[in-house]
């Protein structure tokens, strides 16, 4: 077989396979269940994009939707059986003292507690977006916010509890946070404290149930 005749015979094998087979499945051009799926989910994930991207460029959200949170905190409560351990009563009584507690017991830290004590105690918050969400919440348990953490603003933080401890405020700040390490102290209460000469009281806000939410 000459030349000519191989590449006669390798061209009519490679126009053959290029044919569908008569047994294999129709090609369909049209969208299909699956793909009008695909491009539903796509439009979805579009359009969520674009909502989480304008929640996330504003900085501050309006104040009264956090009503409905710190109404929904306090019914919670009323099917949970509390017992506060306060031996020297201070929620009742401290004035111009430090209270620290981990960030991750924080959720329940304003309802739980005395009005009274609420009302004498400003918490040092992150300048952060998610900061000025726990702000808008506190508000409506009567807390006062000092804006500011060890990661950004922390010098008007400081300046900032300087001033309500002499003004007999309690300040209270969450010394692991807002960006961890979980479980370690930064220098911040400690060193209000040595400025101040204010007493430093650990809380802990603590379930015997509960579910953990990786956040």
């Amino acid at each position: 077989m000459g030349p000519g005749a191989r590449l006669h015979n390798a061209v009519k094998r490679s126009s053959n396979a290029s044919q569908p087979s008569p047994n294999a499945p129709e090609r369909r051009t049209d969208g299909t269940p699956a793909q009008a799926a695909f491009l539903y989910e796509t439009n979805e994930r579009i359009k969520m994009g674009y909502i989480k991207q304008k929640i996330r460029s504003k900085q501050k959200l309006p104040t009264w939707l956090f009503w409905v949170p710190s109404v929904l905190m306090r019914f919670m409560l009323l099917f949970y059986r509390i017992r506060v351990h306060d031996r020297n009563h201070y929620c009742q009584t401290a004035q111009g003292m430090i209270g620290l507690m981990w960030h991750n017991r924080l959720m329940f830290f304003a309802p739980i507690f005395p009005k009274v004590a609420r009302r004498r105690t400003k918490a040092v918050v992150s300048a952060s977006r998610d900061g000025q969400y726990v702000t808008d919440l506190i508000s409506f348990f009567g807390l006062s916010s000092l804006r500011g953490s060890s990661s950004k603003k922390g010098a008007a933080a400081l300046r900032g509890a300087l001033e309500a401890i002499h003004e007999g405020w309690n300040v209270a700040f969450t010394p692991d946070g807002p960006r961890g390490p979980r479980y370690e102290m930064k220098p911040g209460p400690v060193i209000v404290a040595s400025m101040t000469g204010a007493k430093i009281i650990p809380m802990s806000v603590n379930a015997s149930r509960y579910w953990e939410v990786g956040s």
